[in-house]
């Protein structure tokens, strides 16, 4: 194992933006700058997508040819063709392309946005846009996406601490990948500078550069809305035991809007959604909790129907069912008038930070250190740049 000293001055040096060493990501910014850059997908599957700003430049970042070029504020149109990429009514022969700009910000589909934009054509003809950008300023435009920045100040700055550690992370785990985050609920969401205000720059500013580390190391900064009661651990949702992500016992959250819930689905759609996940069940006659992690969690379930018993995993029929719809594992089910009846608590995965539990700490008078070390224990803070 590298040295903690070397393993942070390593992630300096490589998230400065001197990445020459992977090959299929364009080289970023000045080596001299060292605070990171951060690569977001913001936009998946367009067929098309419109641009606008002043002095706009388009370029094909294969062979370094200018596509476009306008001197004032002009409006263009992108489309995914099947030879490559129709910029301003012109086919380009190129999957990818950057679009500067003099403005300060760029507008795409009616969304402004900072720094440096790509777009890729995936191999369904469709577009990809990656925003490439200063992470403090990607931060900004993000806070009001996972939180509101009007709950108490240490609470929006232990949200702007884990959000750059989990962005950290993410970049460090996907050198080889073209972006290093996913702007929705996959990853974190990103809305550009429509979401930016001055509680969000302030609570960005007061802890620029701080990451969440164990033994040197940025954490796998995990965070959900609310856990209704007990944090989750690791170990029940990735499969790995990280010892600052065991779970806690959480009762700071419960004024979340999702810390009870109910929700029924008729038992032939409950048995629809299952099919087509690809699990073979007829009609449905009992759903029983088969294992729970020690949160209360449901781990397995078995499904009883007229063809048999099936075990599906917990996850997969939140995803079956929906994400929006199952909040959470922390259930209980139970038949009713031929309906599944899942009562809950809670809202997303449960581990790490409980976001609503953030907030309560914080009314309450916790500090952001306080609130990040008891989500995180054994975590330290480090100012990485």
């Amino acid at each position: 194992m590298k040295h903690p000293v070397f393993f942070l001055c390593t992630l300096i040096i490589l998230f400065s933006g001197a990445q020459t060493g992977l090959a299929v990501r364009p080289s970023s910014g000045n080596p001299k700058v060292t605070v990171p850059v951060i690569r977001v997908a913001i936009l998946k599957g367009l067929r098309s997508l419109d641009i606008h700003g002043r002095d706009l430049s388009i370029r094909d970042l294969r062979s370094f040819q200018d596509l476009y070029e306008s001197r004032t504020p002009s409006r263009v149109t992108l489309k995914g063709e099947a030879n490559g990429i129709m910029v301003a009514g012109v086919l380009r022969k190129t999957s990818l392309v950057s679009v500067t700009t003099t403005s300060p910000v760029l507008t795409i589909n009616g969304k402004t946005y900072r720094g440096k934009l790509e777009i890729a054509r995936e191999q369904d003809d469709t577009l990809t846009i990656i925003n490439e950008l200063d992470i403090e300023k990607y931060l900004i435009g993000l806070i009001n996406h996972e939180i509101s920045s009007a709950w108490n100040p240490e609470a929006v700055k232990a949200q702007a601490i884990v959000a750059r550690t989990y962005a950290i992370f993410q970049k460090y785990q996907r050198q080889e990948d073209f972006y290093d985050l996913v702007s929705s609920v996959l990853d974190q969401v990103y809305g550009g500078t429509l979401s930016e205000d001055e509680r969000a720059r302030q609570a960005v500013n007061d802890t620029r550069g701080l990451i969440l580390t164990y033994q040197g190391k940025p954490i796998r900064a995990l965070y959900h809305s609310s856990c209704g009661g007990r944090t989750e651990s690791s170990k029940y949702f990735t499969g790995e035991d990280l010892p600052y992500l065991r779970g806690v016992s959480c009762q700071f959250c419960s004024n979340a809007p999702n810390y009870f819930w109910i929700y029924s689905i008729p038992l032939d759609r409950l048995s629809r959604a299952i099919a087509s996940d690809g699990f073979r069940v007829g009609n449905i006659t009992a759903i029983n909790v088969k294992k729970r992690s020690p949160s209360h969690r449901a781990i397995e379930l078995n499904i009883v129907s007229d063809i048999g018993t099936i075990t599906i995993q917990g996850e997969k029929m939140r995803k079956a069912v929906g994400y929006d719809r199952l909040k959470s594992l922390n259930f209980n089910v139970s038949i009713r008038n031929n309906e599944a009846v899942f009562m809950g608590s809670g809202a997303g995965h449960g581990v790490g930070l409980c976001q609503w539990g953030m907030k309560g700490m914080a009314d309450r008078g916790y500090t952001y250190k306080q609130i990040l070390n008891y989500y995180y224990p054994g975590t330290n803070l480090k100012k990485l740049y």
